[in-house]
């Protein structure tokens, strides 16, 4: 693997500009599904208010999310400023369409993704902003774009077809990063954001993804509610992910022969990302020592002793970027007070250790496993924050 070094990316968080009256926004919302899922999509249709429902216009063909998205997108309504695509295997709050014009207001020129999975990339930044008391994340696009509930100028949103002819795959979500790419849209995520995803059932050959949930979900709209003076993740230099049981470390300023971003074990990661081999291990010793606490061997117990040390590692490293990021953050652009950002972050969380699961594992994690695993990590995130903050070298 060939390792391009470029020069050592900082964390950037800045203030999110005071945006005009969301009545400036006009959306056109639609949502799209298969004849097979039509009554569900009806049945969300009248929850949310968007009458407009878009059909594979190739229902008896295989499963092409793409090929549907492609109409969805062009269904623009005349005098719309920003489209909105829905897709039927969502749970949101009645009020979703009001907080997406919100957002809208605030990021007008960009995409706007009311959803990460809770094992992307996306998700990890999601998570790290709501630990860190930051209000929105610039999505990244070397995975794929969240499309789950997505809006777009409506310029991009018209240009989607054309854009995306030349993409031969049937995935909409790795064609829509392709066009965002091309288009120079960024995409901006909220944290917590107002969409879960619902079901396990695919009809585009997903299930061996297993369960799928939002990194930081919230329906209160007390959560979800602006405040004023925001900021916003725009750039970091590492991101600690946790996928599929292995503790990895997407390093921005590695990059491959592609030129996007490497993810690499921990251990290969240690040397660049500035935390020190005492430093992780000062809090306490190796999992298969620490098995002694009960929480770790509960968690030792169910999930195994490689996962369990994969967390463990996770979790330090989630906590001593979260500090990082943290110092970033002037006290005055702190848009909501300590108690709602006590509620985001327990959200946060109690997701890291079901979302770094292999996938088809999910499913066997009962309720008090997964309170097991938020208090773990809820003490390893604060491990690492207390050896952010010592003194190094």
């Amino acid at each position: 693997m060939n390792m391009n070094e470029s020069p050592m990316d900082d964390i950037v968080v800045r203030p999110v500009p005071t945006a005009p009256a969301p009545g400036a926004v006009r959306l056109s919302p639609v949502i799209m599904t298969h004849p097979r899922r039509l009554v569900m999509a009806k049945t969300l249709g009248a929850e949310l208010g968007v009458p407009d429902i878009v059909l594979d216009p190739e229902p008896h063909a295989a499963p092409n999310p793409l090929r549907t998205a492609r109409v969805a997108w062009s269904a623009v309504a005349d005098g719309a400023t920003h489209h909105v695509v829905l897709q039927d295997d969502i749970s949101a709050s009645p009020e979703v369409l009001g907080q997406i014009s919100a957002a809208v207001a605030q990021f007008p020129g960009a995409a706007i993704a009311c959803y990460a999975n809770w094992d992307t990339r996306n998700g990890e930044l999601m998570r790290l902003a709501a630990l860190a008391g930051v209000d929105w994340v610039r999505a990244r696009h070397e995975e794929y774009v969240p499309v789950l509930a997505l809006s777009l100028p409506e310029q991009v949103a018209r240009a989607h077809p054309d854009g995306t002819a030349r993409f031969d795959a049937k995935y909409d979500d790795s064609a829509m990063s392709y066009h965002l790419g091309e288009q120079g849209c960024p995409v901006y995520i909220p944290v917590p954001a107002p969409v879960e995803h619902i079901g396990d059932d695919s009809i585009s050959d997903m299930n061996h993804h297993g369960i799928r949930r939002s990194a930081v979900f919230a329906s209160d709209s007390e959560l979800l509610a602006p405040g004023k003076g925001r900021t916003v993740l725009e750039r970091i230099d590492f991101i600690p992910f946790l996928r599929f049981g292995e503790s990895m470390v997407v390093l921005d300023h590695l990059v491959g022969d592609g030129g996007t971003p490497l993810c690499v074990q921990w251990s290969e990661a240690m040397p660049h990302i500035g935390v020190g081999w005492d430093a992780l291990f000062e809090d306490g010793a190796e999992v298969s020592e620490a098995g002694a606490a009960p929480l770790w061997r509960e968690i030792g117990d169910a999930l195994g002793t490689d996962y369990t040390h994969a967390f463990w590692v996770h979790c330090f490293l989630v906590g001593w970027q979260v500090e990082r990021i943290s110092r970033k953050v002037p006290r005055a652009a702190r848009a909501h007070g300590p108690e709602r950002r006590s509620r985001v972050a327990e959200i946060a969380l109690s997701t890291i250790g079901i979302g770094g699961l292999p996938r088809l594992e999910r499913a066997r994690v009962s309720e008090e496993l997964r309170r097991t695993l938020t208090e773990a990590a809820r003490r390893r995130v604060a491990a690492g924050r207390r050896a952010a903050t010592r003194p190094t070298g």
